[in-house]
Formats: C-alpha cells, sequence, structure tokens
C-alpha cells in the first residue's frame, strides 16, 4: 500500500512540476497558450522590464500582462508534496521489515570495480603517454643539440678564417705601402713575394654554414613545427572529446524531457540549465522546420535549364525563347523557390557539383530581375564559389571566404525573426558563413549558376 501511494505522489508530483525549474510549482501562473509555470520563473524568461518571449514549452508568443494566476494548480501542488512527504515517513519497524529487502550491493560492488579499473587503465595509459612523450622530447632535443654544437663549431671556424684573412690583408698592405717608395729594380726583384700574398688574400673564405647543415637545420625546424602542430591538435582533440562527453550527458537529459519522461526530469531536476532551452527547441522542431524546396520556373533566367522535377539546375548552351514575366530573372542567370517565407524558422540542403560559378542563398521578393547580379546583390545573402575557385559571401560589398574544404552538400538555414542566414557544410556540420539582416518582406531561396561544367540540386 504504501508503495502505491509513492507511486501515486510521485505520479502527481510530475504533473504538477514547473517546466523551468523542475520543482513543484510555486504561486503559478497560467499563459494564454494554457501552460503553467511558476510566477517567478516565467518573470524570468520575460526580463527586466518585461518583454514578449517564446512559451518554454510551445515556443508560442507569452506577451506580459497576459499571464493568470492558477490558485487551484497551486493548492494541488501543495497536496502533492504533502502527499510525497507523507509517503515517505517512517513506518513501523515490522512493515519496515516486511519490504526492506535490499539486494543493491552486488550492483554497487560491480559498478566500484568498473569505476577501479577504468581508472587503472586511463592511469597506466597515460602514464605510457608521458613515458612516450619523453622519449621523442629527448630524441628530438639531442638532434638540435647536436645541431647546435655543429653550428657553434663552424662559426669558430668561419670567425678565425676571418680574422686570418683581416690580418693577412693588413700584413700586406702594411708591406706595399713600405715598398711603393723603393726603386723599380728594388720593388721587382721582391713582387713574387707580394704577387703570392695577394693570391692568398683573394682566396675564397668558406661558407659561414655548410649546405648540409642549413638542410639539416631546415629538416630540423619543419619536424619541430610537425610535432608543435601534432600536440596541439592532441590536446585540442582530447579537450572536445570531453566537452562532447559533458554536452552529451545534457543533450541526455533534455531529450529524456522531449520524449515525456517525467519521472526522469523529477529526479534529474538540478541538471536544469535554462541556456539549454533554445538548444531544446531546435532538436523538437527540427522535422518540421525542414522545407521541401524546388525551383519556380516563372522565375528562371532562359540561359538556365531546370529538370521535371523542378530540384536540379544547369547552365544551357544558348537562351531559350520563354515567355517574358515581371517574376523571370533576365539580367543573370537566376532562379527563386517556389516557396517564399515571411515568418518561421527553416531550413533545405542541397547539393553542387565539382565546377565553379555557382551561389546559393537567399533573395527577397523585390530583388531586381531585369539587372545584373552586381545591382541585385543589395538584395541577395549568398554563398558563391567564383571562376577562381574562390569562395565569397555574397552580399553587398561582397567579401572573400577562407574555406579550406571543398563544399559539396549545403544546407541554408533561414531565421526570419531573427533576420539570420546560415550555411552549414552538411558533411561535418560546420558553419560556413552566417549573414545578420532585417527582413519586412518575404524571402525566397535563391540559385545563380553560370557553368556548364557544374549543377545544383536540391535534396529531398
Amino acid at each position: 500500500m504504501a508503495r502505491a501511494v509513492l507511486a501515486l505522489g510521485d505520479s502527481l508530483q510530475a504533473e504538477v512540476t514547473c517546466p523551468i525549474c523542475l520543482e513543484l510549482l510555486s504561486e503559478p501562473v497560467i499563459t494564454e497558450c494554457g501552460h503553467n509555470f511558476c510566477g517567478s520563473c516565467l518573470t524570468a524568461v520575460l526580463g527586466v522590464p518585461p518583454r514578449p518571449a517564446d512559451c518554454p514549452q510551445c515556443r508560442a508568443t507569452v506577451v506580459p500582462g497576459s499571464l493568470r494566476p492558477n490558485r487551484s494548480l497551486g493548492a494541488v501542488a501543495g497536496l502533492a508534496g504533502t502527499l510525497g512527504d507523507e509517503a515517505r515517513r517512517p513506518r513501523c519497524p515490522a512493515h519496515e521489515k516486511e519490504e526492506f529487502n535490499p539486494n543493491g550491493e552486488k550492483k554497487s560492488d560491480d559498478l566500484l570495480e568498473k569505476v577501479t579499473s577504468e581508472r587503472q587503465r586511463l592511469r597506466d595509459t597515460f602514464e605510457q603517454l608521458q613515458k612516450f612523450l619523453q622519449e621523442q622530447e629527448g630524441t628530438l632535443l639531442a638532434r638540435l643539440d647536436q645541431a647546435h654544437g655543429e653550428l657553434t663549431r663552424e662559426r669558430r671556424e668561419y670567425v678565425s678564417s676571418v680574422s686570418e684573412r683581416k690580418s693577412l690583408l693588413d700584413t700586406l698592405i702594411a708591406e706595399i705601402e713600405k715598398k711603393r717608395d723603393q726603386p723599380v729594380v728594388e720593388f721587382l726583384m721582391d713582387v713574387g713575394k707580394t704577387l703570392s700574398s695577394c693570391e692568398a688574400a683573394k682566396v675564397p673564405l668558406p661558407e659561414p654554414v655548410s649546405p648540409e647543415l642549413q638542410r639539416t637545420v631546415k629538416n630540423l625546424s619543419e619536424l619541430s613545427q610537425l610535432v608543435l602542430g601534432a600536440v596541439a591538435k592532441f590536446k585540442d582533440g582530447l579537450c572536445w572529446i570531453l566537452e562532447m562527453w559533458e554536452l552529451g550527458r545534457e543533450l541526455h537529459f533534455w531529450l529524456a524531457v522531449l520524449m515525456g519522461s517525467r519521472k526522469d526530469v523529477t529526479r534529474g531536476k538540478r541538471l536544469m540549465h535554462l541556456p539549454f532551452l533554445p538548444l531544446v527547441n531546435l532538436l523538437s522542431e527540427m522535422d518540421r522546420e525542414r522545407v521541401k524546396v524546388t525551383l519556380d520556373p516563372e522565375t528562371a533566367s532562359p540561359y538556365l535549364i531546370l529538370s521535371k522535377d523542378r530540384r536540379t539546375l544547369r547552365l544551357g548552351e544558348r537562351q531559350q525563347t520563354l515567355r517574358d514575366t515581371p517574376k523571370r530573372f533576365t539580367g543573370s542567370p537566376s532562379v527563386l523557390g517556389s516557396q517564399g517565407f515571411t515568418t518561421g524558422r527553416h531550413y533545405w540542403e542541397l547539393e553542387v557539383g565539382s565546377g565553379d560559378s555557382w551561389a546559393v542563398g537567399v533573395a527577397l521578393e523585390s530583388v531586381q530581375r531585369a539587372d545584373s547580379l552586381l545591382m541585385a546583390m543589395g538584395k541577395i545573402w549568398a554563398l558563391r564559389l567564383d571562376w577562381n575557385r574562390q569562395y565569397t559571401a555574397l552580399h553587398m560589398p561582397p567579401a572573400p571566404l577562407a574555406l579550406q574544404d571543398k563544399l559539396r552538400r549545403i544546407r541554408v538555414h533561414l531565421d526570419y525573426e531573427a533576420g539570420e542566414v546560415t550555411f552549414y557544410n552538411v558533411e561535418n556540420m560546420m558553419q560556413i558563413l552566417q549573414y545578420k539582416a532585417s527582413f519586412t518582406e518575404k524571402v525566397f531561396p535563391y540559385f545563380w549558376l553560370w557553368s556548364r561544367e557544374t549543377y545544383i540540386q536540391l535534396c529531398a
């Protein structure tokens, strides 16, 4: 009976738990969309001074002043707390003895053994890594010390040669000055020695550093840079693994929230962090936000060829004869998507061929159709690959991008209210580019193509 009461108390507490703080509702208020929160929790969401915000559960707009106290639910929350306390009160020893038959020691022992084993494995691994690094450090430092010694020796030899040559020149100059006033016959009698000294002074000096030693130093420098880069990547990779593991714990908790695992939520309430709410909302709305984009033939330039399913775009060999409409691009080889947006967050994915001279992004409905791409650029936010294989942020003014990866599949994400257009590399989900704008009219997917060597294909 006590277990049933305890289970009932848990279920009731789950129903009157605030979705924000995950505590029992305190002075609850209800929104126009029908969700209940602690008064203080929702006040924190609305901010100071209060301003409209998204409902933490359904993302509907919550307007300050529209909240109403829900005293009945507050009373139920109080009863739920009392019921839970009552169910957990100590009972008589006899009944306790009947139901007290724990068998958790084995599980604890197994986990303790696992933790001890993993601790020892981790310690052994790091000790081996430290030993390996020390050995490699010794090897590399020994090579550098040897190169340092050889450089010092060759420098000393070079300085000695220069000093000897300077001494020889000083002596030769002194002898010539002493003999220049001698009679010609006497001068010529001893000229052989002077000429011999001049020839000795003309002998080339040795190289300050031998070519072989220069190559050795160059190779060691390159090796040092490679080692430093590898160590930096190792450190970054290890930090990334630890950060992703911590993030994974948070995401696991939030996925449980999204799947309605209320009992786990109640027990894990201390893990709650409000900054994760936007991420949870993004995960919960991802499928709904993805849109199936098709190309609008009424806007397509006469130079462009659209597939029958209106999902693939190519450049034709010649200009087609098409019906002239105000919607059609005639100044640039461009085309819009069939569906435009005036609200919400949406994304679509596309593939590009191996060629160049393409651009993808979004454009305003009022974008100039008869003008060149340069004239229309102020109402376009796009990513372009130029003829010289340079990626460019295509807006006014255009700006080159330093991208290392060659893009094949691209995701375009539009957040209309936030005024954000973001591009991702689908292969690794790394962000490529993000624009900030302020949209006041309908926004359409935009495509531009000026190469027969490539194509643009919208993904299903």
